[in-house]
C-alpha cells in the first residue's frame, strides 16, 4: 500500500514525506524481527529520502529516525572505520536537529507543549550523548501526558539507543539501571 501510495505521484510533499517515514519505519521493523543489514539500509534510504524534502517541515521525525538507523548499523559492522563514519553521520544529524528544534523554540514558544517536539530533543541529546540534557528534554516531554502508543513508541527506541550507547561505554547490564545513558529512558 504505502509503495503504491509513493509511486502514484499525487501525493503533496508533506503527504510523501509523512509516507518516507512511514515506509522507514517498516523497514526499521522489519529489520527487528530478521535482524537482516540490508532491512536497516532500505530503512535509512527512506528516511534519509524524508529527510532530503525539509528536516524541519517533518519536525525532525525523519532526520531523527535515519539517526537513530545510522547507530543501529554502527552496532552491527564489523569494521571499525565504518562504525566511526556511520556514528558521525548520526552526530551531525543529531546535531542539525538539536539547532533546528532550539531555534523553532524561540520562535515557537508553544513548541515546549508539543509531546513529540520534546522527545525528539531529548532522543538526539541521548544520542549525543550529553544525557543531562537528554533526561530535562525526556522528563520535559513526560509532563505532556502523551498518549500510550506515544509512551510506548519513544521509550522503545530511546532504551535501544540507551543500551547500545552503555555497551558502547563498557557498562555491564548488571549495572544498567544505574547508568547515566538509561537514566534518559
Amino acid at each position: 500500500l504505502a509503495q503504491s501510495l509513493l509511486a502514484d505521484g499525487s501525493l503533496d510533499v508533506e503527504q510523501r514525506q509523512d509516507l518516507f517515514g512511514i515506509i522507514g519505519a517498516i523497514w526499521k521493523t522489519r529489520w527487528t524481527i530478521y535482524g537482516l543489514r540490508e532491512h536497516l539500509e532500505k530503512s535509512l534510504a527512506y528516511y534519509r529520502e524524508g529527510m532530503s524534502l525539509g528536516e524541519s517541515q517533518d519536525a525532525c521525525y525523519t532526520a531523527i529516525n535515519a539517526a537513530f538507523v545510522l547507530e543501529l548499523l554502527a552496532a552491527v559492522t564489523g569494521d571499525p572505520a565504518g562504525k566511526v563514519a556511520l556514528q558521525a553521520d548520526a552526530r551531525q544529524i543529531r546535531e542539525r536537529v538539536c539547532q533546528q528544534q532550539l531555534a523553532q523554540l524561540e520562535h515557537e514558544p508553544g513548541k515546549a507543549d508539543d509531546f513529540w517536539f520534546l522527545a525528539t530533543l531529548g532522543e538526539a541529546y541521548l544520542g549525543l550523548r550529553d544525557f543531562g540534557e537528554a533526561k530535562r528534554w525526556m522528563e520535559s516531554a513526560g509532563k505532556r501526558r502523551p498518549a500510550p502508543w506515544q509512551l510506548e513508541t519513544t521509550a522503545r527506541q530511546s532504551a535501544k539507543l540507551a543500551s547500545m550507547i552503555a555497551a558502547e561505554l563498557n557498562i555491564p547490564p548488571t549495572q544498567l539501571d544505574t547508568s547515566a545513558p538509561w537514566a534518559v529512558v
